[in-house]
């Protein structure tokens, strides 16, 4: 159970830290020190959440709260279309 909740803590962390980037660089509205930091934030979070996910997916397969993992799982997974769009719109903003 600490697993699964820490998994969500995680998604949610990366997700708060990654829009606070985002909106600091349409702030900005220039190729920065946000803007660096931000690709290797990017870096970053994505190999952390594949760590979290590998996790998650082997809970699933071994343990009984199937349905708490796949909630976890959930949130894990709603930050990738986030991330796309956030890159999507910085990389057609800085262009």
């Amino acid at each position: 159970m600490h697993k699964i909740k820490a998994a969500t803590h995680f998604a949610l962390l990366f997700f708060f830290i990654g829009t606070l980037l985002f909106l600091l660089q349409l702030l900005i509205g220039e190729l920065s020190v946000i803007t660096i930091l931000g690709y290797f934030y990017v870096i970053f979070a994505i190999i952390v959440n594949l760590i979290m996910l590998v996790i998650q997916l082997l809970i699933l397969a071994f343990r009984d709260d199937k349905l708490m993992t796949l909630k976890s799982i959930g949130i894990l997974l709603l930050n990738v279309p986030i991330a796309y769009l956030y890159y999507y719109t910085v990389l057609n903003y800085l262009i």
